[in-house]
Order: C-alpha cells, then structure tokens, then sequence
C-alpha cells in the first residue's frame, strides 16, 4: 500500500494514432515534475484499447528505479512525444520487457523506473490511460503549490492545492482552474528548458 493518505495528481489519456511514427524515448517520468526523487507515488496505466508490442506498448528496464534520477537529454526531436524530447542515453535494449495489455490491463510503474515505448505500426488506436497517485508527503520539500484530489484518508497541508470533483461537463470554472493548473504545472515543467516546452504536445508515455 503506498499510504493511507492519497491523492490524484494528474489523470490522463495517452493516444497513438494507427501507422503513427511517433515514439517514446527512455525516460523517467518524475525527473522534470518538481517532486525531487521521492517513492512516494506511483502511476496506474489502464489500456482501453489493445496495447501490444506492435502498437507500440511501453517497455522498462527492471529495477531501474531503485536508482536515482539520471541525467536526461533534452533532444527537442520532433518524432519524441516527450514535452522535452527528453532522453536517457546509453540503455542497453537487450535488458528491456516489453508489457503489452489488453483492454481493461493495468500496469503499475514507479516515476524513477526507465521507460520508453515504441510507434504504432497496428491498424488501431493505442489508447492508454494515467491515473498518478502521490501521498501528501511528495510536496513537503517542493517548492511552490501543486494540486491534486484527496481520494482517502486525511486532506493534505503544506504545498497542496485540494481540487473537487467536476461541477459538469465542461462547467466554466471548472475549466478555468484546469487552465491555472497546466500554467503551474508547465512552469515546473519547463523549467531550465532552452527551448518552449509544451505541457501536453502530445502522447507522452
């Protein structure tokens, strides 16, 4: 169990489209998040289409994320779908496990874990969704506020921002507070970028 104290920090859908040349370099995902390198979170990936090896299914180096966060390159490729194109170099493939699913699979992995995936060479969408899990604790040493949804346990103090559920479809204020948090989020994002970093230019995972 992570924490009887839980957040949703971030919930999102992952879409490659059919033939796409698109990629994932290796990467972890929490280096450019402002969280430093905590183990408390964890992202649940759910397929709701069929995500095999030829649509392009992430695949990771086992154990990876017992390390700390490595350097990264930020490569700026246009064929990465990465906000950063940002890049691990050096992994050797032999040691990568592919982790195909059908609809409905979920896998788990940790921010620290490198992971890449691969184009979409199927006849079908590839369509994944993220749900990001954190405990209160993720923001205690960083800097400025973040948001996320208190999903169990006590409401989270110190560099929280608690948000609700959604007042309906598309509700107004809804919308303008999402707005805020994709301003805050990219600023993080992005910070010490050479280049205009875009919070979601596209499939990142």
């Amino acid at each position: 169990m992570l924490s009887p104290n839980l957040l949703a920090w971030s919930v999102e859908l992952f879409i490659k489209e059919p033939g796409s040349n698109k990629t994932v370099f290796w990467h972890q995902d929490i280096t450019y998040w402002g969280m430093g390198e905590t183990d408390d979170e964890v992202t649940a990936w759910i397929a709701l289409s069929d995500v095999s090896v030829k649509a392009g299914c992430m695949r990771f180096i086992p154990g990876s994320h017992k390390g700390g966060i490595v350097d990264h390159e930020d490569t700026f490729s246009a064929d990465n779908l990465l906000s950063r194109g940002q890049e691990i170099g050096g992994i050797d493939e032999s040691q990568a496990v592919h982790s195909p699913l059908k609809p409905g699979e979920m896998s788990l992995h940790h921010g620290r874990c490198f992971h890449a995936s691969g184009a979409n060479r199927s006849d079908d969408r590839r369509i994944g969704l993220a749900i990001r899990y954190v405990t209160p604790e993720v923001c205690d040493q960083a800097p400025g506020r973040d948001w996320a949804m208190p999903l169990r346990g006590e409401a989270p103090a110190g560099g929280w921002s608690c948000i609700a559920g959604p007042r309906g479809l598309f509700h107004a204020a809804d919308l303008a507070l999402y707005d805020s948090i994709i301003e805050g989020q990219t600023a993080t994002l992005a910070a010490g970028a050479e280049q205009d970093v875009s919070m979601y230019g596209g499939t990142k995972a």
